[in-house]
């Protein structure tokens, strides 16, 4: 494989950053031969939105 290797935290964080700039939970960018990363990206991207859920509800 010819890839590099990304941290899950990478991942995760470049999850929360879009999110935060608006991006669609499928808007990752990865191939779906990357299914690890896409599960990981979309699994945080998920918890970002349910905080942000959660935050709406409260105020």
């Amino acid at each position: 494989m010819d890839e590099p290797m990304i941290s899950r935290d990478t991942i995760r964080a470049r999850a929360r950053d879009a999110f935060a700039r608006g991006a669609d939970r499928d808007q990752h960018g990865f191939e779906s031969h990357q299914y690890g990363a896409i599960t990981e990206w979309q699994a945080e991207w998920d918890r970002c939105q349910a905080e942000n859920q959660d935050e709406l509800e409260a105020a």
